[in-house]
Parts: C-alpha cells; structure tokens; sequence
C-alpha cells in the first residue's frame, strides 16, 4: 500500500489550486501524484469544483475520496464491498 504525506498533500493541492485547476482537481491530482499509478485522470474531477457547482458537496471532499478510492479501491466485484 502506497503511503500519502497529508502535509505535502496539502501544500501540492494548493498550489495546484492557485495555478489554475479548481478545488476538486487540485486536491485529486495532489493525492494522485502520491499514490496513483500512471497520468491521473483529472477530466474525472472538473465537474465535481465548487460543489458541483452548486455549492453544496464539497469539491475538495470528492476530489480526495476520488484519490483515494483510484489508489486503494477495489479492482474486481469479488473484494470487500464498503457501503451499499
């Protein structure tokens, strides 16, 4: 299991942040690059910014969550299956 650095997380997805990407990319990208495997895919994530657009779930929250289910998830149907 690839470990994450949250103090690095956190200054990496700021910076992101204030170069442009929105609040859901730039958390996302910040996890990714500590934990995910290959170019991430934030396309995923633009929609998600500014609470969906509607400010109400936060981007940052479903940027991470995102992250982290990319980098920890299950692959197949057959592993444990959390929620739902």
């Amino acid at each position: 299991m690839r470990a994450i650095d949250p103090m690095s997380a956190v200054k990496r997805g700021d910076e992101l942040f204030h170069s442009g990407w929105n609040c859901a990319e730039s958390v996302f990208v910040a996890i990714h690059e500590q934990a995910g495997e290959g170019e991430a895919p934030v396309q995923l994530l633009t929609a998600l910014g500014g609470g969906m657009g509607c400010k109400r779930t936060c981007g940052a929250l479903s940027g991470a969550t995102v992250a982290l289910g990319i980098a920890y998830g299950r692959t197949s149907s057959k592993g444990i299956r959390v929620g739902g």
